[in-house]
């Protein structure tokens, strides 16, 4: 699932993101346990996260160009999903500090 501003932010707008209402974060990752959801992909801080709460991964996106305020991220992420040959869910974080993509650093989660 994807949306604009991230769950549970673990620097840049805590308290101002989708956690600004905690009873109402908390009945929308309620309805996403209810519905299998295995993750949840939002933005808006630009610093990249990921943690798990519910089951469920939780993925701030964080940039996808240069830092340009202060507590950003320094560095470009993207993350994208893909069912592997065994059918199983797999969450990938690339980042790159240089912006050539020549030796980016690579996480990946399996979800399901």
């Amino acid at each position: 699932m994807l949306g604009h501003e991230p769950m549970y932010p673990k620097s840049r707008h805590v308290g101002d993101s989708l956690d600004a209402d905690k009873a109402n974060r908390d009945k929308l990752q309620k309805l996403l346990v209810s519905k299998s959801v295995k993750v949840f992909i939002g933005a808006h801080t630009h610093y990249a996260t990921v943690n798990t709460v519910g089951g469920i991964y939780h993925v701030d996106a964080g940039v996808s160009g240069q830092k340009t305020v202060d507590g950003e991220d320094p560095y470009t992420s993207f993350f994208y999903t893909h069912v592997d040959n065994s059918g199983k869910l797999v969450l990938t974080w690339k980042h790159d500090n240089s912006n050539s993509w020549s030796n980016p650093t690579v996480k990946t989660y399996t979800v399901s």
